[in-house]
């Protein structure tokens, strides 16, 4: 008898737990509103705008966007959602963007690729055309001159569409050994991942992330060969699968990064060959993707698990952020153009947070790691799931299956007990 009433009580107490999970839960998805929906007006005059584009969860398709907000008020101006995926996003001047997206297509499967140019004051197309699945970066070098980090095929290209054709080529299968990267080095794998390149030097030389060589290269154009590399494979204490760097200064070189695995933003300069960490921002970050040294000296950051923009100063501290959710990828300011070249942070006399010393308890140690958890399950959860709702969800997940498996064993005990008897 004690023991059908203890059963009654157990399963009266998961269902109160699991009707107050489904209240809780059902509360934060009705009053959920888009933080940039919400804001968004019809004014394109702003000035001090901020690009930032979003790349969207994992297996979904037609939650990207490109968000323009006013950078001072921190409100969006203008959002583009023609496509379903955005990654690199440029400013060409003051009216026109150029980004890398996915639009997806009947039997296509994830969709097609393509490069495109609008006026974003407009809604004008200016320009399109296709490259290879799942491009990140295109940007314009003149005269006609398009380059193209094609992760698919694993190569660096110049494609001149006046010509219609391809006039330079850069492939790292035949200039890097197979363990170099991750898988083998054919078509389709992820050996290097190529997410990013930037034109330096007026074009006579290119800066590449082939994020899964864990390390930047400079390529010399005319004579297609690398002039330096900063990192190496699987050393993770430089870098670990970073995301578009930026030379912030070509004389000592001197690049910017998202340190993406390592959640840090890190600046190396390199004197007689050798590479020195010169500043480093790694507070609050969640797999940054893009950072941009901005001419006052401070860096603007997409942080995407934390699905949010921010600057901070020389010093490390948050000027501000503004949330954007669904993954944000790259995040550029438009009067400063595509990769600012800002001042070094060893010209400004500032580390960063390199010398952050932070106490952790506990329990502070066991909230990061719910909050890392969370922010990895974005890829797939709905935008309304905040770290609350995440814990509230795994509460009610667990009660759940928790009541499943208690009823089954006592299903399965009556059975058991018969047996013997029969036995």
């Amino acid at each position: 008898m004690s023991r059908t009433v203890s059963a009654t009580h157990a399963r009266v107490a998961a269902l109160v737990v699991l009707v107050g999970c489904c209240a809780i839960l059902a509360t934060s998805a009705l009053t959920y509103t888009d933080p940039v929906a919400a804001s968004a007006a019809s004014s394109t005059a702003e000035t001090n705008v901020t690009f930032v584009s979003t790349q969207g969860r994992l297996g979904t398709l037609g939650e990207g966007r490109i968000v323009a907000f006013d950078t001072d008020r921190r409100t969006a101006v203008w959002t583009h959602t023609a496509y379903d995926r955005y990654f690199d996003v440029d400013p060409m001047g003051n009216d026109r963007l150029l980004f890398a997206a996915v639009e997806a297509e009947p039997g296509v499967g994830a969709g097609t690729t393509y490069a495109v140019v609008v006026n974003w004051r407009t809604g004008e197309r200016v320009e399109r055309f296709r490259v290879a699945p799942d491009v990140h970066d295109v940007d314009y070098l003149g005269d006609g001159e398009y380059l193209v980090a094609d992760k698919f095929h694993h190569t660096v290209y110049v494609r001149n569409l006046t010509l219609g054709d391809i006039v330079w080529r850069y492939n790292f299968t035949k200039q890097f050994p197979a363990s170099a990267g991750n898988g083998p080095p054919t078509t389709g794998t992820e050996y290097t991942h190529l997410n990013d390149v930037d034109p330096v030097d007026n074009g006579s030389a290119f800066l590449v992330s082939p994020r899964n060589f864990d390390r930047v290269v400079l390529i010399n154009r005319s004579a297609e060969r690398v002039e330096w590399t900063l990192g190496a494979q699987d050393d993770h204490s430089v870098l670990r699968e970073q995301h578009n760097p930026t030379l912030v200064e070509t004389d000592p070189p001197t690049v910017l990064v998202a340190d993406s695995e390592n959640d840090r933003v890190v600046e190396y300069t390199r004197t007689n060959g050798t590479w020195e960490r010169t500043w480093l921002f790694d507070r609050g970050l969640n797999w940054p993707r893009d950072a941009d040294r901005l001419p006052n000296g401070n860096t603007l950051v997409a942080d995407t698990r934390n699905q949010r923009a921010l600057e901070v100063d020389p010093n490390g501290s948050v000027v501000w952020e503004v949330r954007i959710p669904e993954m944000p990828y790259d995040a550029e300011r438009l009067r400063h153009g595509d990769e600012p070249g800002g001042p070094t942070a060893r010209s400004l006399g500032a580390m960063g947070t390199v010398d952050a010393t932070e106490s952790q308890s506990a329990v502070d140690w066991l909230g990061r790691r719910v909050v890392e958890v969370h922010a990895v399950a974005r890829w797939v959860l709905p935008p309304w799931v905040s770290v609350a709702d995440f814990v509230v969800l795994v509460v009610g997940a667990s009660t759940l299956f928790g009541w499943v498996g208690a009823e089954a064993a006592l299903r399965a005990r009556p059975v058991v007990g018969r047996l013997r008897r029969v036995e």
